[in-house]
């Protein structure tokens, strides 16, 4: 489970000047494709275009896009995760994403079932001292 940073291009070295994060979490992976293909695809148009990288930053210059990459498969497969754990992974993966940002404001987008993933996170994160800050910074959640 990661997130990842689609806009800008990561670089270790440049200065982070985003004054939003914005996180798009896929959906069910019905076809257990490979989970990073399976990701992406999520957010692709029918033209191939990527446009969380591609065509929001031409609306929100100044933010940073992640896409978070998970198992959905799982409820087909073999996993032992539950779905309060895979929550719990999400939000330890924002958690670590903004350490030296923890204020900055956060919009979260899912698609079908990681829309319910975020909300789930969202409920964990108000309970858990750990990830309050998660829960008091999202501005804005959007489930497609």
């Amino acid at each position: 489970m990661s997130l990842r940073q689609v806009y800008p291009k990561p670089n270790p070295e440049a200065v982070d000047l985003a004054k939003v994060d914005i996180i798009l979490v896929h959906g069910l992976n019905p076809k257990n494709k490979d989970g990073e293909e399976h990701a992406f695809n999520t957010w692709k148009g029918k033209n191939g275009r990527l446009w969380p990288r591609d065509d929001l930053p031409k609306k929100i210059p100044d933010s940073r896009i992640s896409l978070y990459i998970y198992d959905s498969s799982a409820v087909y497969g073999s996993s032992q995760s539950t779905f309060m754990d895979k929550a719990y992974e999400l939000l330890e993966s924002i958690r670590c994403s903004r350490e030296d940002c923890e204020q900055r404001p956060l919009i979260l987008m899912g698609h079908s079932l990681g829309g319910i993933l975020i909300e789930q996170a969202l409920i964990n994160a108000r309970q858990d001292k750990t990830y309050e800050h998660i829960y008091s910074t999202t501005y804005d959640l959007i489930c497609v």
